[in-house]
């Protein structure tokens, strides 16, 4: 749609006056249609060739839901013949229809009260079958689209569980919500129920039209008059409303978004009597999607009205001229009983029409948007010949090793370090000095630009990352607990733990006390976001999750950051026991975490400066010692104004 814009705003700039530019916006116009056309076209055919796997499992489903449809079209037109016979046949004694099935009734009774009864249970019973044969090709139908759906849903949460941890800036926790639960539910539509509603309207139309050539070839083209005019403008309107669908998706997108992060961050709005603010946003963002939608239906509706207006232009000009025939004795009046309803037949689709497209035309953009989330790629891809990784003894190596998050720009530049196995590193240094980073290369949530990152003298490419992952225990800074029982959100990284081991873990992280004070215990259920928890007990619970899976590799990110100092000291105490026999990496900004660490980096400005136990970095006048001087200086100052 850029290149459409853009093309016009090109032409309207160098056209010439008077009817050259009008030959020119002409020509214009017709090119940006056939572009839109193309356009639209290749979604097409990308959405199927994306999400048409999900849709073979259930191939014989949608085979027995198509047979199913033409059988009901079929039916649909055979309903008018009973009462054309008994008109016909029955009451004015007319020649006998060349046909079998007036045959095989024949064949029965050719008494004319038993023909009238025979075909009176005969119009009942093609009903019946009609409806039988309508439910299942809609329940058919309905099951294999809803178990197609939930296919589509669990492929794009898979993808999204691989995707890189900057995915989370291109996109909001709103925006994704909407795109896995609305638009998904869109998509199945598009994918399933337009084309079923697009395949039946064709049916029927290919059908309808045989049977009335049958009748008379003149009111059957009469009748077809209309379709090339309902074919223009359904082009028109269907690209304004894509257009229109897209701008009111982004806006749905913000309001989910605002919603999601109003409900978490309600203490901070309240703390800041910014209530009024965050309305009048939500306020702007709605009624911007607001005007988007009603100017979709308006565009919709209005579609539908000239629809209504072409078909009855079309009916009124095929009963006129019916009305001409009959009365010239060329088309018999019982001949109407079949071509009207079946007029109304060829006409109903057409009615339909405008919102088949209009709709199809949202599906599409909806399509797009969880297209989009699939053509993401993760920052991590598991070699084709990844191997299991084997029991780590844990020794890491940074071989050489460069990385940044953005293109030119360099987080950490040649940066080499080794650590024995069972040996408890720190990485000390100010904020957006690289530590965080480190951890983020040694979890494999990135791979380096340069160099290696090796565990036991091997690249850890070299594993798949499961395999990889599940020896590694993580405690974070940002503390992450989930809307589940205290019992399932210690056992996380180890689902298969028994109860017992749950509680020695939350013992050894100062918890357990405080879970036996609530009233469900270990099965308390947290609410979202941890928030009938304060922030010292959310980090003793994730510090006993990590405990709790007791994997090779300890990983934390200033543990102690939410505790008081009596608690600090004992969880000190605690972190040195568990820590013994792994190896650990701690990320610190408070020194009286890394006293007892057995190897202390200094990271400033993504290389390595200073190396060493905190005994060695203090007999040094370096970086770490001023920081460690900076930190019990404010102790100190603190202390004395107390």
């Amino acid at each position: 749609m850029d290149n459409v814009k853009k093309d016009h705003s090109e032409a309207n700039q160098f056209a010439p006056a008077g009817g050259s530019s009008r030959r020119a916006r002409r020509h214009l116009d017709a090119q940006a249609f056939r572009s839109t056309r193309r356009n639209r076209l290749r979604v097409i055919l990308k959405l199927y060739r994306t999400f048409g796997p999900h849709l073979r499992p259930y191939w014989s489903w949608f085979l027995i839901s198509y047979l199913s449809m033409a059988v009901t079209v079929f039916l649909a037109a055979a309903k008018a013949y009973p009462l054309k016979w008994i008109l016909d046949v029955i009451l004015y004694r007319r020649k006998v229809p060349n046909s079998r099935a007036w045959h095989f009734i024949q064949q029965v009774s050719t008494d004319p009260h038993t023909l009238l009864v025979l075909l009176c249970i005969g119009m009942v019973g093609l009903v019946v079958l009609q409806s039988l044969f309508s439910y299942v090709q809609r329940y058919m139908l309905a099951r294999a689209a809803r178990y197609a759906n939930n296919d589509i849903r669990n492929h794009v949460f898979h993808h999204i569980q691989i995707l890189s941890l900057s995915f989370r800036g291109q996109t909001t926790s709103g925006d994704l919500m909407l795109r896995l639960t609305n638009d998904i539910d869109e998509l199945r539509k598009f994918l399933v129920d337009s084309i079923s509603d697009l395949l039946r309207l064709v049916l029927t139309f290919g059908w309808i039209a045989v049977l009335m050539l049958e009748i008379n070839w003149q009111l059957t083209l009469l009748a077809m008059a209309v379709v090339p005019a309902i074919f223009y403008f359904s082009k028109q309107f269907t690209s304004k409303v894509e257009d229109l669908t897209r701008v009111q998706r982004a806006k749905e997108s913000q309001i989910s978004a605002i919603i999601q992060e109003n409900v978490s961050s309600m203490a901070v709005v309240h703390a800041f009597a910014q209530a009024g603010q965050e309305m009048r946003r939500f306020a702007r963002e709605s009624e911007e999607s607001l005007r988007a939608d009603v100017k979709r239906i308006q565009i919709s509706k209005a579609f539908s009205r000239v629809i209504s207006i072409l078909t009855a232009l079309g009916t009124a000009a095929v009963l006129y001229y019916a009305g001409v025939l009959a009365l010239a004795g060329k088309v018999q009046a019982t001949d109407l009983i079949l071509f009207v309803p079946w007029l109304k037949e060829l006409y109903s689709p057409m009615a339909t029409l405008s919102d088949l497209l209009t709709n199809f035309a949202s599906q599409l953009v909806c399509g797009e948007r969880i297209a989009e989330i699939l053509e993401m790629e993760g920052a991590v891809k598991e070699e084709k010949d990844a191997v299991q990784a084997p029991p780590f003894r844990g020794e890491v190596r940074f071989d050489h090793v460069t990385f940044g998050y953005k293109k030119g720009q360099v987080v950490l530049d040649d940066m080499s370090f080794v650590v024995r196995p069972g040996q408890t590193v720190a990485l000390v240094g100010a904020s957006g000095a690289g530590k965080s980073t480190i951890v983020n290369l040694l979890l494999r949530f990135f791979d380096p630009w340069k160099g290696s990152v090796q565990i036991d003298g091997q690249d850890i490419r070299r594993f798949k990352l499961e395999s990889f992952r599940s020896q590694m225990s993580v405690v974070l800074q940002d503390t992450i607990l989930f809307h589940r029982t205290i019992r399932e959100n210690v056992a996380y990284g180890k689902p298969s733990a028994t109860f017992e081991e749950i509680v020695r873990a939350a013992r050894e992280a100062e918890i357990h006390d405080f879970i036996q004070q609530l009233p469900n215990g270990y099965d308390t259920v947290l609410e979202e976001s941890a928030t009938n928890l304060s922030g010292g007990q959310k980090q003793r619970l994730a510090l006993a999750r990590g405990i709790l899976r007791d994997t090779p590799f300890l990983i934390m990110d200033e543990p102690v950051t939410h505790l008081d100092s009596i608690t600090e000291s004992r969880l000190n105490r605690t972190i040195s026991r568990v820590t013994t026999g792994k190896t650990t990496f701690i990320i610190a900004h408070r020194l009286t975490t890394i006293q007892r660490a057995d190897l202390i980096l200094v990271i400033d400005k993504g290389a390595v400066v200073e190396h060493g136990t905190q005994s060695e970095l203090l007999s040094k006048s370096g970086f770490y010692r001023k920081l460690y001087e900076t930190e019990y200086i404010s102790m100190e100052s603190v202390l004395g104004s107390g």
